[in-house]
């Protein structure tokens, strides 16, 4: 039988903070990426770029969605854990929590399959810009 990790409130605090900065990064760039489909639209009309583009959009709308729905786990977690601190305060600092391996799972999960999508997405420019 294993035993969960524990880690202090403040160890996960800071991975909380870390992931929903990395979140909004990649809604950035998904933002940024979502232009430049724009300017190549505007470009080509050829039927095989059209629906290279079309699954790009969809890729990034998916992306946008995930980073979205981890975003809101992520500050369910963070109230979780606000809520524990406001019981009791003294405690809270020496108190350890067991680790939150599955959004770690989740957020790695993301971040692998978003550089995958970034890398193709770059294959696919270096192409058409």
């Amino acid at each position: 039988m294993t035993t969960a990790t524990k880690k202090y409130a403040s160890e996960l605090h800071f991975e909380h903070q870390v992931w929903m900065q990395e979140m909004s990064f990649y809604k950035e760039q998904l933002m940024s990426f979502r232009h430049r489909l724009e300017e190549i639209a505007g470009k080509y009309n050829q039927q095989d770029v059209l629906q290279q583009l079309e699954h790009f959009q969809n890729q990034f709308i998916l992306q946008n969605e995930q980073a979205d729905i981890l975003l809101h786990d992520l500050k369910g977690h963070e109230q979780i854990l606000i809520d524990k601190a406001k019981e009791n305060t003294v405690a809270y600092d020496h108190k350890t929590f067991t680790d939150h391996g599955g959004m770690r799972e989740r957020v790695e999960t993301f971040i692998r399959l978003f550089r995958e999508l970034r890398n193709e997405y770059m294959k696919f420019l270096s192409k058409y810009m």
